[in-house]
Protein backbone atom coordinates (compact mmCIF):
# COMPACT_ATOMS: atom_id res chain seq x y z
CA UNK A 1 0.00 0.00 0.00
CA UNK A 2 1.01 3.56 -0.69
CA UNK A 3 0.07 6.72 1.16
CA UNK A 4 0.30 10.28 -0.08
CA UNK A 5 2.99 12.46 1.48
CA UNK A 6 1.74 15.48 -0.50
CA UNK A 7 -0.34 16.29 -3.57
CA UNK A 8 -0.52 19.71 -5.31
CA UNK A 9 -2.57 21.12 -8.20
CA UNK A 10 -0.64 23.90 -9.93
CA UNK A 11 0.03 25.65 -13.22
CA UNK A 12 3.42 24.08 -13.94
CA UNK A 13 5.86 21.52 -12.54
CA UNK A 14 9.57 21.98 -13.18
CA UNK A 15 12.03 19.12 -12.59
CA UNK A 16 15.64 19.88 -11.71
CA UNK A 17 17.77 17.71 -14.02
CA UNK A 18 20.55 17.33 -11.44
CA UNK A 19 18.64 16.69 -8.20
CA UNK A 20 15.29 15.44 -9.58
CA UNK A 21 13.61 17.89 -7.17
CA UNK A 22 10.28 19.38 -8.19
CA UNK A 23 9.23 23.02 -8.25
CA UNK A 24 5.49 23.68 -8.36
CA UNK A 25 4.59 27.02 -9.95
CA UNK A 26 1.37 28.81 -8.91
CA UNK A 27 -0.46 26.35 -6.67
CA UNK A 28 -4.17 26.26 -7.53
CA UNK A 29 -7.08 26.23 -5.12
CA UNK A 30 -9.54 28.53 -6.94
CA UNK A 31 -10.06 29.22 -10.64
CA UNK A 32 -12.43 31.93 -11.89
CA UNK A 33 -13.98 32.10 -15.34
CA UNK A 34 -16.80 34.04 -16.96
CA UNK A 35 -17.87 31.32 -19.43
CA UNK A 36 -18.55 27.59 -19.29
CA UNK A 37 -17.18 25.35 -20.47
CA UNK A 38 -13.87 27.05 -19.77
CA UNK A 39 -10.39 26.07 -20.84
CA UNK A 40 -7.61 26.71 -18.30
CA UNK A 41 -4.41 26.61 -20.36
CA UNK A 42 -1.93 25.84 -17.59
CA UNK A 43 -2.70 22.81 -15.43
CA UNK A 44 -0.38 20.35 -13.71
CA UNK A 45 -0.20 18.15 -10.66
CA UNK A 46 2.53 16.64 -8.54
CA UNK A 47 2.43 14.05 -5.76
CA UNK A 48 4.89 12.15 -3.62
CA UNK A 49 3.76 8.71 -2.45
CA UNK A 50 5.38 6.58 0.24
CA UNK A 51 5.29 2.79 0.14
CA UNK A 52 4.08 1.11 3.33
CA UNK A 53 4.04 -2.49 2.04
CA UNK A 54 4.62 -3.69 -1.52
CA UNK A 55 2.08 -6.00 -3.13
CA UNK A 56 3.73 -6.23 -6.54
CA UNK A 57 4.25 -4.05 -9.63
CA UNK A 58 2.92 -0.48 -9.29
CA UNK A 59 0.70 1.56 -11.64
CA UNK A 60 -0.56 5.09 -10.92
CA UNK A 61 -3.33 7.21 -12.39
CA UNK A 62 -4.74 10.72 -12.09
CA UNK A 63 -8.55 10.93 -11.97
CA UNK A 64 -11.11 13.76 -12.08
CA UNK A 65 -14.32 13.02 -10.20
CA UNK A 66 -17.36 13.63 -12.41
CA UNK A 67 -21.11 13.39 -11.74
CA UNK A 68 -21.79 10.55 -14.18
CA UNK A 69 -18.49 8.69 -14.34
CA UNK A 70 -15.01 9.59 -13.14
CA UNK A 71 -12.60 10.65 -15.86
CA UNK A 72 -9.14 9.06 -15.97
CA UNK A 73 -6.84 11.85 -17.15
CA UNK A 74 -3.52 9.98 -17.08
CA UNK A 75 -2.23 6.48 -16.30
CA UNK A 76 1.43 5.51 -15.92
CA UNK A 77 2.98 2.35 -17.21
CA UNK A 78 3.72 -0.39 -14.69
CA UNK A 79 6.81 -0.18 -12.51
CA UNK A 80 7.98 -3.80 -12.09
CA UNK A 81 9.84 -2.94 -8.90
CA UNK A 82 7.59 -0.98 -6.56
CA UNK A 83 9.60 2.08 -5.45
CA UNK A 84 9.85 3.07 -1.78
CA UNK A 85 9.00 6.64 -2.81
CA UNK A 86 7.04 7.38 -5.99
CA UNK A 87 7.25 10.83 -7.56
CA UNK A 88 4.20 11.31 -9.80
CA UNK A 89 3.60 14.50 -11.81
CA UNK A 90 2.41 15.75 -15.16
CA UNK A 91 2.12 19.05 -17.03
CA UNK A 92 -0.99 18.95 -19.22
CA UNK A 93 0.22 20.62 -22.44
CA UNK A 94 -3.33 21.46 -23.57
CA UNK A 95 -4.56 22.53 -20.12
CA UNK A 96 -7.87 21.33 -18.73
CA UNK A 97 -11.54 21.98 -19.46
CA UNK A 98 -13.86 23.08 -16.68
CA UNK A 99 -17.50 22.34 -17.30
CA UNK A 100 -19.36 24.14 -14.51
CA UNK A 101 -18.89 26.10 -11.33
CA UNK A 102 -18.43 24.25 -8.08
CA UNK A 103 -15.84 22.00 -6.51
CA UNK A 104 -13.84 19.66 -8.73
CA UNK A 105 -11.97 16.87 -6.97
CA UNK A 106 -8.91 15.16 -8.41
CA UNK A 107 -7.46 11.87 -7.11
CA UNK A 108 -4.22 10.01 -7.36
CA UNK A 109 -4.88 6.27 -7.43
CA UNK A 110 -2.51 3.32 -7.18
CA UNK A 111 -2.76 -0.31 -8.28
CA UNK A 112 -0.35 -2.94 -7.06
CA UNK A 113 -0.08 -6.21 -8.92
CA UNK A 114 -3.53 -7.70 -9.54
CA UNK A 115 -5.20 -5.74 -6.72
CA UNK A 116 -7.92 -3.15 -7.41
CA UNK A 117 -7.22 0.56 -7.85
CA UNK A 118 -7.35 2.52 -4.59
CA UNK A 119 -7.25 6.23 -3.77
CA UNK A 120 -3.95 7.48 -2.35
CA UNK A 121 -4.78 11.18 -2.11
CA UNK A 122 -7.16 13.85 -3.36
CA UNK A 123 -7.23 17.61 -3.88
CA UNK A 124 -10.17 19.88 -4.63
CA UNK A 125 -10.30 22.92 -6.87
CA UNK A 126 -13.02 25.53 -6.50
CA UNK A 127 -14.28 26.78 -9.87
CA UNK A 128 -16.09 30.11 -9.62
CA UNK A 129 -18.10 32.12 -12.12
CA UNK A 130 -17.48 35.85 -12.36
CA UNK A 131 -18.93 38.64 -14.47
CA UNK A 132 -16.28 40.66 -16.29
CA UNK A 133 -16.24 44.37 -15.54
CA UNK A 134 -18.27 46.32 -18.09
CA UNK A 135 -16.32 48.23 -20.70
CA UNK A 136 -15.73 51.80 -19.65
CA UNK A 137 -17.84 54.46 -21.40
CA UNK A 138 -15.49 57.18 -20.22
CA UNK A 139 -14.19 59.45 -22.93
CA UNK A 140 -10.78 60.98 -22.77
CA UNK A 141 -10.03 64.45 -24.00
CA UNK A 142 -6.73 65.31 -25.46
CA UNK A 143 -5.10 68.58 -24.62
CA UNK A 144 -2.83 69.88 -27.30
Amino acid sequence: MYCCRWFVLCENVVVDATTNNLTMVNALSVLRTHTFPAHHLRFSFAAILDQKEAEGPLSLRFVREMKEKDEILFTTGTFDQAPKVAQFFLNFPMGIRLFEKGTVTFRVEAKEGDLDWYSVGSQSLLVEHFEPAPASDAKTESTE
